[in-house]
């Protein structure tokens, strides 16, 4: 959980206030990418059920399958409301973000010790 690779370099320079900012900036554009992504998908559900085709490998019809896309946009909606929800009641100040650097930096550290330890 996380554990993505967090470009969050500009994001850290702010204050607590800037960063609760930015964040809700970046998820509200998000939010319109989601929506723009959730309508284009129903449309194309929408035809792809009119014409009736199944999978080439499975008697499934395609929009079935297809509808992951809506399904999954949805569900991104969902998250990116909820941290909007956090930065607006003040509970977190952006993104949870995860630091590489620092986690290799354990990583390498932990193997040192277990090298050491041998």
């Amino acid at each position: 959980m996380g554990a993505h690779i967090g470009v969050d370099a500009l994001v850290r320079l702010f204050s607590p206030l800037g960063q609760r900012i930015l964040t809700a900036i970046a998820a509200l554009l998000s939010l319109v990418y989601c929506g723009l992504f959730i309508y284009g998908s129903w449309v194309y559900l929408a035809k792809m059920k009119k014409i009736g085709i199944e999978l080439e490998d499975l008697p499934i019809p395609a929009w079935i399958a297809h509808s992951i896309l809506v399904i999954g946009f949805v569900l991104l909606s969902l998250r990116l409301l909820q941290v909007l929800w956090g930065v607006i009641s003040g509970r977190v100040s952006g993104f949870h973000r995860h630091d590489e650097a620092e986690e290799s930096l354990k990583l390498a550290e932990q193997l040192r010790q277990e090298e050491s330890a041998k």
